[in-house]
């Protein structure tokens, strides 16, 4: 079952994903829209790849730490 949990106080954005499947769109999008996005986790998300890593790379520019435990990226054995 998926789950997901945002949290948002003065001084930190955080959102969690488990077992929820983004695409490279959707991650585009929370980029965009979640410009102050600090903290990100992706536990067990299928989707998560290296195209997925690199997109967030590029728009999340706030963020500070990501965490895609069970996830299929292979950039720089991440996931594993």
């Amino acid at each position: 079952m998926a789950s997901w949990l945002w949290q948002k106080d003065a001084q930190t954005c955080k959102l969690v994903l488990i077992g929820v499947n983004p695409t490279v769109q959707s991650l585009r999008m929370l980029g965009e829209h979640c410009r102050s996005l600090e903290r990100l986790a992706l536990c067990g998300c299928e989707t998560v790849g290296d195209a997925e890593i690199i997109c967030l790379a590029e728009r999340c520019v706030a963020l500070k730490k990501l965490c895609i435990k069970g996830c299929p990226s292979q950039i720089l054995g991440w996931g594993h």
